[in-house]
């Protein structure tokens, strides 16, 4: 296979084929053919990523019953909250441990193995765009841009805690 990198770095790369891998790429290949495109039906989403994409906007007027499979998931999703919360809270324990251990040194050693610093960083400068708008309101409404609505998935405490499948 010959390739051309920016215009400038030519090369040429030799590859054997793989019978196996073909075989499976194109069983993957007729699945999706006829699973969505024949069926014109989307595939399913793959990430939260993906969710975000194509359901965009909400309807406050379209609530859904969930079924015993999605009250069983948001069960475990409760679950799974709850662990990293309290996870979250032992690492934040620990870390003021250290950090107390530390005080005004930054570097922490162990038999001159470095295992932790803790350093002190510049000033970040920040754009105060309230202060901005005060003072210059026709030039901040000028540059002004409208972003885009997003969805925000809040998952409500206890609604599904207490069932047992």
């Amino acid at each position: 296979m010959a390739v051309l990198f920016g215009n400038t770095d030519f090369a040429i790369y030799s590859f054997e084929r793989d019978c196996e891998l073909e075989k499976l790429l194109i069983e993957k290949v007729q699945f999706f053919w006829t699973q969505y495109v024949l069926k014109d039906l989307p595939p399913p989403t793959q990430s939260e990523s993906d969710c975000n994409l194509l359901f965009k906007k909400s309807s406050p007027k379209i609530p859904k019953e969930a079924t015993i499979d999605i009250v069983e998931n948001i069960a475990h999703l409760q679950r799974l909250s709850f662990e990293i919360d309290q996870r979250e809270k032992e690492v934040s324990t620990r870390t003021q441990l250290i950090m107390n251990f530390l005080q005004e040194a930054d570097t922490l050693t162990y038999q001159d193995q470095i295992l932790a610093t803790w350093k002190s960083t510049n000033p970040a400068k920040r754009f105060d765009a309230k202060g901005f708008a005060a003072h210059n309101p026709l030039l901040f409404t000028q540059f002004q841009t409208q972003g885009e609505a997003s969805r925000r998935f809040v998952l409500k405490k206890g609604v599904a805690h207490d069932h047992q499948a």
